[in-house]
């Protein structure tokens, strides 16, 4: 179940949803990075370190819709 909520706080994040969690976070540890996607430190939370563990995990779950290829950019 912890891993459950870990994974739903890290989608959160990764959507980008205007949250005061979510700004907290980001201003603590964006460190010049504002995709989020650096290595916990080891002075970091354990939210925060057990957030950036699976963060290659939650990058297998998005999905790009296709839709018709008129907005693609190559």
């Amino acid at each position: 179940m912890n891993r459950v909520c870990l994974m739903k706080l890290g989608w959160c994040l990764k959507r980008g949803d205007s949250v005061l969690w979510i700004d907290v976070i980001k201003g603590k540890y964006a460190r010049d990075n504002p995709n989020l996607d650096g290595i916990a430190k080891n002075n970091d939370s354990s939210l925060w370190k057990s957030l950036s563990s699976m963060w290659k995990e939650l990058d297998d779950f998005i999905v790009w819709p296709g839709g018709d290829g008129e907005m693609v950019h190559t």
